[in-house]
C-alpha cells in the first residue's frame, strides 16, 4: 500500500501510532528517540507504519514470526492466509497459529470499518462492535 491509497481512517489511525509510540507507558526512551530521528529524516507514512507495527506487535502480543494486521493489509493476502490449509483451532494453546488468527483479525477489522493500521485492533475492534450493539455505528 502506498501513501495515496490511504483513508482519512488510516492517517488518523497511523497518526494515532506515532502518538502512542511517542508517549508509550512505560516509556521507552529509544524507541521515542528512534522515532523522533525518523520523523526528521524519513517519509511520514514510513515512519507512521514502523510505529504502527511497533505497536500492532506490542499491544496483540504477537511472536517475531507473526505479521500484524498492518503487514497484512487487504483482504485478498488475509483471505489467501486462510485459504491454505485446515486451521486449527485458534483457542487450543498446544498449535501455534501462525498468521491466521491475524488474517481472521484484518478481515475483522476491514468489515467494521476499522483501519488495519490502528495500533491497538483489539480495542478498535471491540469499540466498533460495542457501538454496533448500541446502534451507533
Amino acid at each position: 500500500m502506498s501513501e495515496a491509497d490511504l483513508t482519512e481512517v488510516d492517517r488518523a489511525a497511523l497518526q494515532l501510532a506515532i502518538d502512542l509510540t511517542l508517549s508509550d507507558d512505560p516509556p521507552d526512551p529509544g524507541c521515542v528517540e528512534q522515532v523522533t530521528a525518523f520523523l526528521k529524516k524519513q517519509p511520514w507514512f514510513e515512519v507512521a507504519s514502523f510505529c504502527s507495527y511497533h505497536q500492532q506487535m506490542r499491544r496483540l502480543h504477537l511472536r517475531p514470526w507473526q505479521s500484524p494486521p498492518c503487514n497484512i493489509v487487504y483482504r485478498e493476502e488475509a483471505e489467501a492466509i486462510l485459504d491454505e490449509g485446515p486451521q486449527p483451532a485458534v483457542n487450543d494453546p498446544s498449535v501455534d497459529v501462525g498468521d491466521s488468527q491475524c488474517a481472521r483479525l484484518t478481515i475483522t477489522m476491514l468489515d467494521l470499518g476499522v483501519s488495519v493500521f490502528h495500533p491497538d485492533p483489539g480495542q478498535a475492534v471491540s469499540a466498533r462492535r460495542h457501538a454496533a450493539a448500541q446502534g451507533r455505528a
